[in-house]
């Protein structure tokens, strides 16, 4: 049975919001992008409202790569997790990550980011497996404004992930999930034990175990 180590990225691994900091790395490459601003503030107004839902909200970001195919988009990826995402790490995740690693831990990354950037970083990390949200692209490869599937986040994290584990080869029990959010208190599904981390600095903030070890426990 494989012992599993599940992690969120923005402001779990990193200290901030990887999406937005693409996007500011986008606008300092070309200024002209910042146009897009203002209608991108309305539909995250209309998002507020619940007038869109996020995933609408989120393909509506997509803007600022509308259009780039997969080779610039890789290479554009690749230098902005060198110059910017590399520099965000949380030295205690690094260390946590390395330790989980030696221990004999599946490392699992599950993040509502994209995955076009946020797979040069889980390899950076040697992460054995990456789950993020897909952007949708058109029959030449480039970008467009839509999401393939469905945002990865909450329950829909822990639906790709037994996509590919069979939930039987999960030895739950000494299985960790790490995240900034209790949003993410899904990974109690597949693991006992649920780590709350501090959203600027490697801390554990708060543990919460599944029912199932708590039964056992009172055993």
């Amino acid at each position: 049975m494989d012992k599993i180590a599940l992690f969120d990225l923005d402001k779990t691994i990193i200290s901030t919001d990887s999406f937005i900091e693409f996007v500011i790395f986008m606008i300092r490459r070309n200024l002209w992008k910042a146009l897009y601003l203002p209608y991108l503030c309305i539909i995250g107004i209309m998002n507020l409202l619940k007038i869109v839902d996020m995933n609408y909200f989120k393909s509506k970001w997509l803007v600022f790569f509308k259009g780039i195919d997969k080779g610039l988009m890789d290479e554009i990826s690749k230098d902005f997790v060198n110059k910017v995402l590399l520099k965000k790490i949380k030295p205690g995740a690094l260390a946590e990550i390395e330790r989980l690693r030696k221990e004999g831990f599946a490392l699992i990354m599950a993040t509502a980011s994209f995955g076009f950037y946020v797979h040069y970083l889980s390899e950076y990390l040697q992460f054995d497996h990456l789950f993020a949200t897909d952007a949708s692209t058109d029959d030449s490869g480039r970008i467009i404004t839509g999401i393939s599937g469905k945002n990865c986040k909450g329950s829909e994290k822990i639906r790709r992930i037994l996509e590919t584990f069979d939930i039987k080869d999960i030895d739950k029990e000494k299985s960790f999930g790490y995240s900034d959010s209790k949003s993410d208190l899904h990974y109690l599904e597949i693991t006992d034990t649920f780590l709350l981390v501090s959203k600027k600095e490697w801390k554990i903030l708060e543990e919460r175990i599944s029912d199932r070890r708590k039964i056992c426990e009172k055993h």
